[in-house]
């Protein structure tokens, strides 16, 4: 018989590869204070600058960027992708938003759909969250705490 106090699994998140040291360290933060039980694992990892670097991603190119990372959802049941940039240069910050915002791949799921996108900055660093309800209103809560800026929200126009 389930109760109310009875604990309940919450898997860690899983490194894939090696990754940034201060990327992961800023994604951990983030979903820690997302309050969000990670029912499914997610699956964390560096990018390469390869072919499947924009479809991972979600940028039209690499230039620019220093390191890739990707924090997305393994095997779940809603679309969840939280991309994360370290940009060679920090003035390149708003073509790098913008390039963001341009490549969002509202289709990119096969049988669920995101419902908001959100793009921030923090340092040299820029992350773009695409994900549904409560996956986004909790990565978001989590990315505010985290102190990211320049916070930018948005649906599927």
């Amino acid at each position: 018989q389930v109760t109310a106090d009875m604990p309940v699994y919450v898997p860690e998140p899983v490194i894939l590869n090696e990754v940034n040291a201060d990327v992961l360290a800023e994604i951990q933060t983030i979903l820690s204070g997302s309050g969000i039980p990670n029912l499914d694992t997610f699956g964390i990892s560096d990018v390469p600058n390869d072919d499947a670097f924009g479809f991972t991603m979600g940028l039209s190119s690499a230039e620019g960027i220093a390191n890739g990372t990707s924090c997305s959802g393994m095997m779940m049941t809603t679309a969840y992708s939280l991309a994360v940039v370290t940009l060679e240069d920090a003035a390149n910050i708003e073509k790098v938003r913008e390039d963001f915002k341009n490549n969002v791949d509202w289709g990119k799921w096969v049988c669920v759909r995101p419902t908001d996108a959100l793009i921030a900055q923090k340092g040299n660093m820029v992350l773009c969250l695409i994900a549904a309800d409560q996956l986004f209103t909790g990565t978001q809560a989590g990315i505010e705490a985290a102190g990211w800026e320049n916070i930018d929200t948005f649906k599927e126009q």
